[in-house]
């Protein structure tokens, strides 16, 4: 294997050890049947854990839970921790004779309860001997993308459907793409990357929006937020405008 598709190889293992896998189930029973899927990553601000992800996937008012690598083999399904409520941003324009406009900005996050965690896997017996794998990204939230230049990647894990013989695990594949190249930014203000391949169909990206798109050297630029067929793009939050807004609490 070449070098550059070794490094290329590392950093999409890379993003993916910290893309959390966000779902929500029909009905108020977990596993009932997914209906939503999405991805988020976790980062650490003065002293505070928060999940990070994409706005559009969290304005439904229904609980998201965030799947985890912890296995339940008695109940044969994978355990699921409710996540949220979510913190929506809006801008609002201010307009002459007392008029405003007010549009969503896609960017959500949560305060992630790390210690609440730990007390329940010190406290639950279904939970002893079992452990939990949870990556955090400490890098810098404010790196702007640079035109035309780094070949940029992002990584997600997807597609979640029901695994059948009745046993209740998500079956998750990855999606990814590397070399995108950053154009600049549409009329939304949101990032766009150019897709070095034809885009893969919404299908294949179903569940990718709030991965992580990050830089050859692994510092986090940007998010997924959608793409375009038509134009072979990938939409991306400016998470440097907004990425301060963390230390406010």
């Amino acid at each position: 294997m070449k070098a550059a598709e070794k490094n290329c190889e590392t950093l999409i293992n890379h993003l993916l050890s910290f893309s959390l896998n966000l779902v929500r189930f029909k009905g108020r029973k977990q596993f009932s049947e997914p209906c939503g899927l999405t991805s988020g990553f976790l980062v650490t601000r003065d002293g505070r854990t928060y999940l990070l992800s994409a706005g559009h996937s969290m304005r439904r008012k229904s609980t998201w839970f965030w799947e985890t690598n912890v296995i339940l083999q008695e109940a044969r399904e994978t355990l699921c921790i409710p996540v949220g409520p979510f913190t929506l941003l809006k801008s609002i324009k201010l307009r002459p004779e007392n008029k405003s406009k007010s549009s969503n900005i896609d960017f959500a996050w949560t305060d992630f309860d790390l210690d609440s965690l730990k007390r329940r896997f010190k406290e639950d017996n279904k939970l002893k001997g079992h452990q939990l794998e949870l990556n955090f990204y400490n890098g810098p939230l404010d790196c702007i993308p640079i035109l035309h230049d780094e070949p940029y990647t992002f990584a997600a894990w997807n597609r979640g459907t029901l695994v059948p013989l009745g046993s209740l695990f998500l079956k998750r594949e990855a999606a990814y793409e590397t070399s995108l190249q950053y154009t600049g930014k549409n009329r939304s203000g949101n990032y766009v990357f150019k897709l070095a391949r034809p885009h893969m169909g919404h299908e294949y990206y179903r569940g990718a929006s709030g991965a992580p798109i990050s830089s050859p050297e692994g510092k986090i630029v940007s998010m997924v937020l959608g793409g375009n067929m038509k134009t072979n793009e990938i939409y991306g939050l400016p998470l440097a405008a907004y990425s301060h807004l963390l230390s406010l609490g």
